[in-house]
C-alpha cells in the first residue's frame, strides 16, 4: 500500500495528505482526455453540463495552492456516474478504465 494514512485510537488528532505532482499529472491527463472525448460520449444536455462543471471544478482544484481532495473525489464520482450512463459508447468505456486508480488515490487522502 502506498500513500496511505492510518490513525487508530486517537482523539482530536488530524492528518494531512499530499497531492503530489505525479498524481496531479495523472488527473490532468485524464481531464484532458475527457475534454477531448466529450463529443463522442453523445451526452444529453444536462449530463454534458454536469460533466463540464465537474471538469471546471477539478481544474480549479488542481490550480489551487491547497487542492481539496474531498471536492476532487466528489467530482470524480460525479464524472463516473455520467460516464456509466453513457457506457454504450466506446469513449465512455475507455474513460471509465482510468477512474479506479484516481478514485483509490483520492479515497486515501483526508477530506
Amino acid at each position: 500500500m502506498e500513500g496511505s494514512q492510518i490513525q487508530q485510537g486517537t482523539m482530536g488528532s488530524t492528518q494531512q495528505g499530499t497531492f503530489s505532482p505525479g498524481n496531479q499529472k495523472a488527473l490532468s491527463e485524464f481531464i484532458a482526455l475527457l475534454k477531448d472525448k466529450i463529443p463522442e460520449l453523445q451526452l444529453e444536455t444536462g449530463d454534458k453540463s454536469e460533466i463540464e462543471a465537474d471538469i471546471a471544478t477539478i481544474e480549479a482544484q488542481i490550480a489551487s495552492n491547497r487542492p481539496k481532495s474531498g471536492i476532487i473525489k466528489e467530482s470524480i464520482g460525479s464524472i463516473r456516474r455520467v460516464l456509466e450512463g453513457a457506457a454504450g459508447t466506446f469513449a465512455a468505456t475507455e474513460l471509465l478504465k482510468y477512474l479506479p486508480a484516481l478514485e483509490q488515490f483520492f479515497s486515501q487522502l483526508p477530506q
